[in-house]
């Protein structure tokens, strides 16, 4: 499919002000396992709308570059694109699911956060930077879950890093102000997109959560500086329970 249309999305690209990279529609091809190009074609046979999803680290799956013509615009090949990249992820079980946007853009915001999509890492405020990453999470998931226990939730989401156990790391926070309990979640990352020198994907590093009886707090401390996959990675698990409940722990852990 890209071979046919790869004419159309460098032009979708050029009337968007982007650039298409020479190579790019080959690397896609040679990196469909982990990389899915969803495309909107109009009856002309006319490229626009066109949206990656990045499928290399589950259960993390990255939204990049939604883009729409702009003589397209408004009659929903944005949703539906999103849409898309959303059912493929869950049908791969990807349970969250992330992307990166302009902090200005409300049109966006608007779409995004009517499909659960979340701001979680902030530019600082004063300094250079205007891009913000957003979280929506799976309806099986532990977020979720909490989340539906509670009608009155706060959410609040620094706009810094925070220190934890000399780990510094952003922090969001849902809390219930009857009850007190809260689920706090830290991302490793930073407001734009990792330079090829430094950086690194926004994930969660970390879990704080107070629930009924539970009182439970897991930390990540990554020793491996790069993830990739072909190569193993090392890290260090901090779990500490101050709670009345054991818990389980699956061996089948993501970062």
């Amino acid at each position: 499919m890209i071979p046919v249309y790869e004419e159309g999305i460098t032009r979708l690209y050029e009337v968007i002000g982007e650039k298409y990279s020479p190579g790019l529609g080959e690397y896609w091809l040679k990196n469909c396992k982990y990389v899915k190009v969803l495309l909107a074609v109009s009856d002309k046979d006319e490229v626009v709308g066109k949206v990656t999803l990045d499928l290399a680290y589950l259960p993390y799956a990255e939204i990049v570059n939604l883009m729409v013509h702009p003589n397209y615009r408004g009659i929903g090949i944005s949703t539906f694109l999103l849409r898309e990249c959303i059912k493929v992820a869950e049908e791969r079980n990807f349970v969250i699911r992330y992307l990166m946007t302009d902090v200005g853009n409300k049109i966006a915001h608007r779409l995004y956060s009517k499909y659960g999509f979340i701001p979680t890492i902030l530019p600082r405020k004063g300094l250079p930077g205007k891009n913000m990453w957003l979280h929506s999470f799976s309806k099986e998931g532990f977020i979720k879950e909490f989340q539906n226990s509670y009608y009155l939730l706060e959410y609040l989401v620094s706009k810094d890093k925070v220190s934890i156990k000399n780990e510094k790391l952003y922090r969001v926070k849902w809390a219930d102000p009857i009850t007190w309990d809260r689920l706090i979640l830290y991302f490793k990352g930073q407001p734009g997109q990792p330079s090829k020198s430094s950086g690194t994907m926004p994930r969660i590093s970390g879990v704080q959560v107070r629930k009924d009886e539970i009182r439970l707090e897991i930390l990540v401390k990554e020793k491996t500086k790069n993830i990739s996959q072909e190569d193993y990675s090392i890290f260090v698990l901090e779990v500490t329970n101050t709670g009345k409940r054991g818990f389980l722990v699956n061996k089948k852990l993501y970062l």
